[in-house]
């Protein structure tokens, strides 16, 4: 379990190590070991910092870009 004060670079690089394209917000639960409501609280604040972009309800792409952590090819 990952702890709830993580910054958003120490988070997209958890997220890049899944390697997958979007996140589910009952995977974002578990990789972050927060309740259902705290998350949502906190998903609303990463994609209005532009840490995570909502393709659609219930589904979250991290945006690597936007801090310099895109993926090397």
């Amino acid at each position: 379990m990952v702890t709830k004060t993580m910054s958003n670079i120490e988070l997209l690089q958890t997220l890049r190590g899944f390697n997958k394209p979007y996140f589910t917000v009952a995977d974002l639960e578990k990789i972050l070991g927060m309740g259902r409501n705290s998350l949502y609280v906190t998903l609303n604040r990463l994609v209005e910092g532009g840490v995570l972009v909502r393709l659609r309800r219930g589904a979250y792409q991290p945006e690597f870009q936007s801090l310099g952590l895109e993926k090397s090819g």
